[in-house]
């Protein structure tokens, strides 16, 4: 810091401010921050007691900085990961068989680290200094990497702040704590957030599952074994890749997706992308809304679409809607909701969002200073203090019209020329500076701006060319096709509905009648129109018209091309994220209903491994799944008195299960196994667990091939289980073969990217429902029925285990003579009600 007197405080000492500069050019030539005695602590620890290994977990042979305990410590966590015993001895064999024993420094170093430490019980503490070490170094090499490229200037401003905090969030990312919680922790925070919304037995000694056909085949799930059950990911619910996907910062091709990115969210609640899946070319259609409004999906992409005569909205395919829209009552009366528009760019603005609005709708921008047309005293009295903060002034030009000028003149005593005036300037970066009418338009960057700053930007143009009609409709009149197409946007942008028409014009010139450019009219509506406006005699206008809510019908559901697809996987919990024209639309279930048996009717821990599912999400299905409660009408706050009784119930049923739940998005073999040892030490056993799923486990080596990466972790997932004495399900993805095929029904050779998974499992099974592969009346037939494809079993008999998939709770039950699902009520879609 800077003294009063020009002095510069550093270690504790001061000196003249000249040395500030000094200290900035000499950062960057200290020693990175590392702690010696902790990482010897470590180490010392592990050789005292290797079961500490499982409380410092977390800790990477990255994260320490002599590069001989780097060594050191990845053979000590292969050794005890592998289940080998460690001591002095072994150690040194295992770094003379690998040609490290020198490099480590030999017996003297060995022998320092035997009495580094009295005794392991602060192991952990070692551990979090050095990992707190190793993240003051990654932010120094992360800073220095940001100075450089700042210098450098090879990158533009923008795009260098977006890698600059790509980095810090990688940083953040890698730092995983203890996120193992008891799903009684997990279930008060269900709870809170449900209320915020209302304002088997044991077979041969294995683990039942609950299903009585699956127990009868294979004994149930036995200690020791890996069992696979394999399912394609996502059941093809997917959009083009050139489809356009609503991030926090604007529209963004579905191909550019990645795993992480920032969503727009509906309703404001944090949204990020949990998962992407390539889907390959499928058929795709074109749905159309009732403002004109359009985006492409797949026939299994899934939407949440209302109808007057529903209790409740209900989640449809297309292939589905394109049914119903076939049935007269429905034509043109199914709806889907709109979005808050809570998203963009909180970044500073060159001009005032409104200001920029009302000079795009009344001003001229042919001159030296712009003009602005005006009989608003009011909205005078605005502009003149928005241009008063830049040094401006609005001046008389006659009749309305006002010109922007300089305070004082556009000439300064001293200086010579004329000196530019601050708004021209501003609106010749954007482009607009000397267009007319008809060429004019809204910079993209303000249509990615924040929510409130759009809302300021509507503000100004409705007070320049807006109007009300005569039952309260908002009107904006403009000869800017590109302008027009712009406006509607905007209000799309903020949940309203928007539609533009185009509009003849005529003039006389000499007597004689020509035709002029086209107009164009907009026709917004929004439930909050009124906050659109500052000029007092149309806000009290609109006041005293109609509010109806405009609702987007779905017009029509078209084909339209073959065309690559993908879908993605989101964090929000209602699984919507917003696509083209501002369009919301839609985004493990056996596992957790074979853990919820095991739990909860058999009292025995289960670890849970969700990499892609948060802790409340889980808690939110498992309490709809046995309240036997439509988890959509629980996520919207419209369940009923009887369904909340059932809630309760199961809470209180539930809340002291041994359940435990691991939300981290990354976690590898190593960290799983830890935490795995850690509960069977507390709990004393440990009766099942599951990991879902295979293929978002972080690897060791991330340098390995991808097939050898997964195959690694196979095998290390087979000894866990071995060494635990647990039965392990592993959730694991099939590829794109299972659909390609005749019959679509999934075999060995379709488990993604790695046939060694098949070695290790002892168990390998896949979940198949024929009706996903059927439309119109060859889908009823498959209505609620599901298999478990049993393709290997070491032990045991292969074949199909029957099921039925009752998709409103995303449970699974046995089987019986007769079964009821959602789709078996298809006969009440041709009677709506209502």
């Amino acid at each position: 810091m800077i003294s009063e007197e020009g002095y510069f405080k550093r270690d504790g000492k001061f000196s003249r401010g000249k040395e500030r500069e000094e200290s900035a050019s000499e950062v960057l030539q200290r020693e990175p921050p590392f702690d010696r005695e902790a990482e010897m602590g470590v180490l010392g620890s592990i050789l005292l007691m290797p079961e500490v290994c499982d409380d410092i977990a977390s800790l990477r042979a990255d994260d320490f900085y002599d590069d001989a305990n780097r060594v050191l410590y990845d053979v000590l966590r292969n050794m005890h990961d592998d289940g080998e015993k460690i001591d002095i001895t072994l150690l040194v064999s295992k770094l003379r068989t690998a040609g490290n024993y020198e490099k480590v420094g030999g017996a003297a170093y060995l022998a320092s680290l035997s009495t580094a430490v009295p005794n392991a019980a602060h192991a952990v503490y070692y551990a979090d200094i050095v990992a707190e070490k190793a993240v003051y170094r990654k932010l120094i090499t992360s800073s220095t990497e940001i100075l450089r490229d700042a210098y450098d200037q090879t990158h533009t401003a923008k795009e260098l702040m977006a890698q600059a905090e790509q980095k810090m969030f990688a940083i953040m990312d890698g730092k995983s704590g203890q996120t193992v919680q008891n799903i009684n922790d997990i279930l008060h925070q269900a709870m809170d957030r449900m209320e915020a919304r209302l304002r088997d037995d044991y077979v041969d000694g294995a683990c039942g599952t609950g299903f009585s056909n699956y127990d009868d085949m294979t004994g149930g799930m036995h200690a020791g074994e890996l069992i696979i059950l394999a399912a394609r990911p996502s059941m093809g619910k997917a959009q083009p890749l050139d489809a356009k996907v609503l991030t926090a910062g604007g529209f963004k091709p579905m191909a550019d997706i990645r795993v992480g990115d920032e969503l727009a969210s509906v309703d404001g609640r944090p949204s990020r992308v949990t998962g992407v899946f390539p889907q390959g070319i499928r058929q795709v259609y074109q749905m159309t809304l009732s403002d004109g409004r359009r985006c492409e999906a797949c026939a299994e992409h899934l939407w949440t679409v209302h109808y007057r005569g529903w209790p409740e909205p209900r989640t449809l395919e297309t292939q589905q809607l394109v049914e119903l829209l076939g049935r007269a009552p429905y034509r043109n009366r199914l709806w889907i909701e709109t979005f808050d528009g809570s998203f963009g760019s909180d970044a500073d603005l060159p001009l005032d969002p409104w200001l920029l609005g009302l000079l795009i709708a009344e001003g001229d921008f042919g001159g030296r200073s712009p003009r602005v047309s005006t009989s608003e005293a009011s909205t005078l009295a605005a502009v003149g203090d928005q241009v008063g903060a830049v040094g401006c002034e609005p001046a008389p030009a006659g009749g309305y019209d006002h010109r922007i000028e300089r305070i004082g003149g556009a000439h300064a005593a001293g200086i010579q020329g004329v000196l530019p005036n601050p708004i021209t300037r501003v609106l010749r970066d954007f482009g607009l500076a000397g267009l007319k009418a008809h060429e004019k338009f809204v910079p993209p960057g303000y249509l990615n701006a924040s929510k409130e700053d759009r809302i300021r930007l509507l503000s100004g143009l409705l007070d320049g060319d807006g109007w009300v009609g005569t039952f309260g409709s908002v009107r904006y009149g403009t000869s800017s096709r590109q302008l027009a197409d712009d406006v509607v946007r905007l209000v799309r942008s903020l949940g309203g509905t928007a539609t533009v028409r185009p509009k003849s014009t005529t003039y006389t010139d000499r007597g004689e009648r020509r035709s002029g450019r086209p107009s164009y009219v907009c026709n917004l509506r929004h439930e909050d129109a009124a906050e659109w406006f500052t000029v007092k005699s149309k806000r009290e206008r609109l006041a005293g018209g109609r509010r109806r809510r405009k609702r987007l019908n779905i017009r029509s559901i078209e084909p339209t091309r073959k065309t690559n697809t993908q879908c993605i996987a989101v964090s929000h919990p209602s699984h919507l994220y917003v696509t083209d024209d501002f369009i919301v639309t839609h985004n493990t279930a056996l596992a957790m209903n074979i853990g919820e048996h095991i739990s909860i009717n058999d009292k025995r821990p289960v670890l849970f491994i969700s990499l892609e599912m948060s802790g409340i999400e889980l808690a939110d299905r498992m309490l709809c799944s046995l309240a036997r409660v439509n988890g959509h009408r629980l996520r919207n706050g419209t369940i009923g008195s009887d369904d909340q009784n059932r809630l309760v119930a199961k809470a209180n049923e539930i809340s002291n299960s041994p359940l435990y739940v691991d939300d981290s998005p990354a976690r590898t073999v190593s960290e799983i196994a830890a935490a795995a040892r850690r509960i069977k030490r507390r709990e004393g056993s440990l009766g099942m667990i599951i990991i879902d799923y295979l293929q978002l486990i972080e690897p060791d080596n991330s340098k390995d091939p991808r097939q050898e990466q997964v195959a690694k972790m196979a095998r290390r997932l087979k000894g866990v289980a071995r060494e635990l004495n647990v039965p392990m399900l592993c959730l694991s993805q099939l590829n794109r073969q299972a659909e390609d095929s005749k019959d679509h029904r999934p075999r060995l050779s379709h488990l993604r990217e790695s046939g060694a998974i098949e070695q290790d499992a002892d168990v390998v099974m896949f979940v198949h429902r024929e009706e996903y592969y059927h439309r119109g009346d060859d889908r009823a037939q498959f209505a609620g029925q599901a298999e478990i494809i049993i393709a290997k079993q070491r032990n045991g008999p292969i074949g199909e285990v029957l099921l039925t998939w009752e998709s409103d709770y995303t449970r699974f039950s046995d089987r019986a003579p007769s079964h009821h699902s959602e789709f078996d009520d298809y006969a009440e879609y041709s009677d709506p009600g209502g």
